[in-house]
């Protein structure tokens, strides 16, 4: 509960600190910036200190941390004084105390809720945890910068992983243990993109002149399309729990895992994994087809970088709403451009995968906001600010390389099955389709029906030959698509709604044509990658247009909320049921966040033992047969403790590196360590690896044999010792 509440409050802390520049960076919205203040007082701070510590001799440690807050929050309070801006702003919080309230009032919420989830589950293992945990306490750990990778050591971190870089400066910063920090970080994210995401949508809707109930009606479906529903597989597995669908019928949806383990009269499913496979929808996805939306992302809680990334996400689209709001007038704001090209750099960094979508959606929305601006270096500045963002974060690419990638045309074969694509974006579509449908309505030009037409004529052609999924998007995209002079004759506010929608139709679209090809030489990461940022566009597209259809039109308004209140409700049968599992769960050890709690008490005596030795430690330890993948305990030691190991799991080194010699070599080596090599064998290895301590566990003895420990014994002394683990000192 301390280290909660601690936590929270320096979270709050960077935002107030920051909130002066976010105020005069992204004064079109409502709240003048506040919601996404939390997101942007992280980054800033976590840019900066990276930065001189990249550059600089200056260690990574606290207080650097709190220097770099003080000098972050006096700067931009003294520059809204020196400004004569300072009563104003405080005047402004006054009169809007309530907005601010109710968007604290959310964060508190969501933080709180994701927070208790985590409590009744809070082990940091299964699925990509240990790896998550490896990069998040290699920064905790880290005393200087750049740090080693806790897995391959002696080698840089190898991965986009500047979201764990910002949440380890939480942690730094607040004392907070890494096994806590973990948990308090997979709360404070869907919390941070639950206000930026309610903040901007609120803004779209009300800089159109929607009524303030219509504006909330809106918000909250944008929020709950985009954050809290799920995907339509867990309301019919709820119908095959009640007799009313067969469980039979997975094949005809095209839903992979349907129905498995539930049964008639219990819901939820007794199973408490059932959850998991709404994220593995599509059958013909190889060699799985990962199909997460942000609510399962929050639940599973893995700090990966497509979930980390998501509030900075809602940050680079905030600027760029704020480039339409202004007509272009931000695009020669210091302050607005300054905060773009370090967010838009962060995503780079953060998680690459980011630069398709959000560095064209932004350059749109900028190319939007020019389209009413005079200045002459309107266009220029709003392609180039991605790219003075990738110059602020330099230091990353020196010595960066990473396996080869190309692009790869879908084959038909693999293309998603209509009825997989409406389990997963029934919803997507209908309330794009209705945003779409409703703006050629207002505007009434007949250029813009005719492109629905021609859509409309082009995806019926392509059903007919057999791609009906593309065919439907391509009818979509066609709904949304503008046209000469639209921007001319729509609200600023509806024309960018209409844009992020038809940036999502469009990415969804792409999806089925194009894809990455990359160490699974698959679709397989493309589309888990791209149809979450599709879905969080979406639902914000799709909430804001329900408000906007509700406040202009009378005839449709209870049709169309009928229907977003419909696909609203299925989508929630996941998430009530989703919770309603979690909280039936109880560890063994009780509620808690810490995440080592599940470790054995010598397991956990030997972590805290290496992580209290000073700086970040080199080890050796076991590598189980198949190279250890998700075996949490491979590798250990070092991924709990904040150590660096000689080699960790194999597979993923090879996908963030290419098959290397240096991975085999290293195998090799740990088995003559650990078993084949003579002593002399044993010197020389722990010399060519400059390892500190040798373990020897339950892990080590199943991977080499019971009288591992024997070999150490007259070699090294030993240095810790807790029942069935030893630490022998190697320098």
């Amino acid at each position: 509960m301390r280290e909660a509440l601690t936590w929270y409050v320096m979270v709050q802390v960077a935002a107030i600190a920051v909130w002066p520049v976010a105020a005069r960076a992204l004064p079109m919205l409502e709240d003048r910036g506040w919601a996404v203040a939390k997101t942007a007082g992280l980054l800033c701070l976590a840019w900066l200190v990276w930065f001189v510590c990249m550059f600089a001799a200056v260690p990574f440690t606290q207080a650097t941390l709190v220097i770099a807050l003080v000098v972050i929050g006096s700067a931009a309070w003294l520059t809204l004084a020196r400004a004569d801006a300072l009563e104003e702003s405080l005047a402004w919080l006054r009169d809007k105390a309530r907005l601010v309230m109710t968007f604290e009032a959310l964060f508190v919420c969501a933080f709180v809720l994701f927070a208790v989830l985590r409590a009744h589950d809070p082990e940091i293992q299964g699925t990509e945890k240990p790896m998550d945990m490896a990069f998040l306490n290699a920064f905790i750990s880290a005393q200087r910068l750049p740090t080693q990778d806790t897995w391959l050591s002696g080698f840089g971190v190898p991965y986009y992983y500047f979201g764990y870089f910002v949440l380890a400066s939480v942690a730094k910063l607040t004392g907070t243990p890494a096994g806590v920090a973990y948990n308090l970080a997979a709360a404070t994210i869907p919390a941070l993109t639950f206000v930026g995401l309610s903040s901007l949508a609120w803004t779209l809707a009300r800089a159109a002149g929607v009524r303030p109930a219509w504006a909330a009606t809106g918000a909250a479906l944008a929020t709950a399309f985009a954050l809290l529903c799920g995907n339509a597989s867990t309301f019919l597995e709820w119908l095959v729990s009640r007799g009313w669908l067969a469980a039979s019928a997975g094949p005809t949806l095209g839903i992979n895992h349907f129905a498995d383990g539930v049964q008639q009269g219990v819901w939820p499913p007794a199973n408490g994994f059932w959850w998991f496979f709404a994220s593995r929808i599509i059958p013909n996805v190889q060699p799985d087809g990962i199909n997460e939306f942000p609510f399962f992302s929050a639940l599973l809680s893995d700090l990966h970088p497509h979930f980390v990334a998501l509030p900075f996400e809602m940050l680079v689209v905030s600027i760029g709403v704020v480039h339409v709001l202004s007509r272009g007038a931000s695009l020669r704001s210091i302050w607005t451009q300054g905060l773009a090209a370090v967010s838009l750099g962060a995503l780079l960094i953060m998680n690459t995968w980011d630069i398709a979508p959000f560095w064209l959606l932004y350059i749109g929305l900028g190319l939007m906001g020019a389209l009413h601006c005079e200045w002459r270096w309107r266009w220029l500045t709003a392609v180039a600010t991605p790219f003075v963002g990738m110059l602020l974060y330099a230091p990353y690419f020196v010595g960066y390389s990473g396996p080869p990638l190309g692009l790869g045309v879908v084959p038909d074969a693999m293309r998603t099955s209509l009825a997989s694509m409406l389990v997963l974006f029934a919803w997507a579509i209908v309330a794009l389709g209705a945003l779409g449908l409703w703006m050629r309505w207002c505007i009434g030009d007949r250029r813009g029906w005719a492109l629905s037409g021609i859509g409309a004529v082009a995806g019926g052609a392509l059903a007919l030959i057999g791609e009906p999924t593309v065919g439907l998007l391509v009818a979509v995209v066609g709904v949304l698509l503008p046209w000469p002079g639209v921007f001319d004759r729509f609200m600023p506010s509806a024309a960018a709604t209409v844009a992020i929608g038809g940036f999502a139709a469009v990415m969804l679209l792409g999806v089925e044509l194009i894809y990455l090809d990359d160490v699974f030489h698959s679709r397989m990461n493309t589309v888990f990658k791209f149809h979450e940022n599709a879905w969080l566009l979406a639902g914000l597209a799709g909430g804001v247009g329900v408000g906007l259809i509700g406040h202009f039109t009378r005839r449709a308004r209870w049709l169309v909320l009928f229907l977003a209140g419909a696909l609203c409700a299925f989508g929630l049968v996941y998430p009530v049921s989703a919770i309603a599992t979690r909280l039936a769960q109880r560890p063994a050890y009780g509620l808690t966040l810490d995440g080592l709690q599940w470790l054995s008490a010598d397991d956990r005596a030997a972590v805290r033992w290496l992580s209290q030795q000073p700086g970040r430690v080199v080890i050796a330890s076991g590598v189980p047969q198949g190279g250890g993948e998700y075996n949490p305990m491979a590798g250990g030691m070092a991924t709990y403790s904040g150590s660096a190991t000689v080699i960790g799991w194999v597979g993923h080194e090879v996908q963030w590196r290419g098959p290397l010699p240096v991975l085999s070599l290293r195998q090799d080596d740990m088995t003559r360590l650990y078993r084949d090599g003579s002593p002399e064998e044993i010197r020389a290895i722990l010399d060519r690896y400059s390892v500190q301590f040798v373990v020897v566990g339950d892990l080590e003895r199943q991977a080499y044999g019971n009288e591992v420990d024997s070999r150490f014994q007259s070699l090294l002394p030993v240095a810790f010792r807790s029942g069935s683990i030893t630490i022998f000192r190697a320098r």
